[in-house]
């Protein structure tokens, strides 16, 4: 999309994720413009809502293992994110552990150019 055509991008992408009939198949860079540019709008709940969506759906994933995920390549704002719905998660997972003492409160984060990071 052209400057300034983002409204019209982003309703494709919405219209179209997930859809048998696209004309392209959207790889994990057009899901990460795609984050920048809800933030960019200052519609950041959305852009929370669709990296949920993307993990849901399995088209990409920061995770490495339940303690740690990797933000490599990651442009810092959909980073931002992926910290925020880590930390969400293994707070989540730890609640339901029944004892206080058994509870971690870990969570490694990969970041870097990934030369032995």
């Amino acid at each position: 999309a052209e400057c300034g055509n983002w409204e019209m991008a982003m309703a494709l992408l919405d219209a179209n994720f997930g859809e048998t009939s696209m004309p392209w198949e959207p790889d994990p860079c057009d899901f990460n413009y795609a984050l920048l540019a809800y933030n960019k709008a200052g519609l950041p709940e959305r852009a929370t809502e669709l990296y949920r969506e993307l993990l849901a759906r399995g088209v990409w994933s920061p995770w490495l293992n339940p303690r740690k995920i990797d933000l490599h390549k990651m442009p810092a704002e959909a980073a931002s994110i992926a910290v925020r719905e880590a930390l969400r998660a293994v707070a989540a997972e730890e609640e339901k552990m029944p004892q206080p003492k058994a509870r971690q409160r870990r969570l490694d984060v990969v970041v870097g150019k990934g030369l032995r990071s």
